[in-house]
């Protein structure tokens, strides 16, 4: 990377990411570095959307 690059760890609501700006503060990529522990709605909304998007002929499959 040219060293004109910044990168920075930015905290939003216990989640972790790492932000890549170039020399004119236009982001370059953005990585998730950790994630904080999910609570009871927040686990069931994730296995929600987990189930929605698996496709229905993957969901019934036998292995």
């Amino acid at each position: 990377m040219p060293p004109n690059v910044r990168k920075f760890d930015v905290d939003v609501e216990q989640f972790h990411y790492l932000v890549v700006l170039d020399d004119y503060g236009n982001v370059l990529s953005v990585t998730r570095t950790a994630v904080r522990p999910y609570v009871g709605s927040e686990k069931l909304r994730l296995v929600l959307w987990i189930k929605s998007t698996i496709r229905p002929r993957k969901r019934y499959m036998r292995h």
